[in-house]
């Protein structure tokens, strides 16, 4: 019985120091990994603080070329109406009424 305990306990002691050499491992292989979060940190900071310091610049140039695109807007539809006004045609004679021009004289006129 003795021998199977000192069994018994031999391994659980190599159990454990393979267990603890696998966390010192583990450990020493995630420095890497720390490192860079931290330098990921740092830079999120950063960007917030940047973000924080001109964001009132950003939006207030947002605003200025909203409103600009809202007068270019307007001007391009009445642009957009007169072309269209230009492009149409005169208005058609209605049926039954004379065929005689607008600038006829005023003796020219047909009955």
């Amino acid at each position: 019985m003795d021998l199977a305990l000192t069994i018994f306990r031999l391994g659980v002691g190599i159990g454990a120091l393979l267990v603890g050499v696998g966390l010192l491992i583990a450990v020493l292989s995630l420095r890497p990994l720390v490192r860079d979060i931290r330098a990921l940190a740092t830079d999120t900071r950063r960007l917030s603080r940047l973000a924080d310091e001109q964001l009132p610049e950003l939006l207030e140039h947002a605003r200025t070329v909203a409103a600009n695109a809202e007068i270019l807007t307007e001007d391009v539809a009445v642009r957009l109406e007169q072309s269209r006004m230009a492009a149409e045609p005169p208005p058609r004679r209605m049926p039954g009424m004379p065929v005689q021009s607008g600038d006829a004289a005023g003796d020219e006129h047909i009955a």
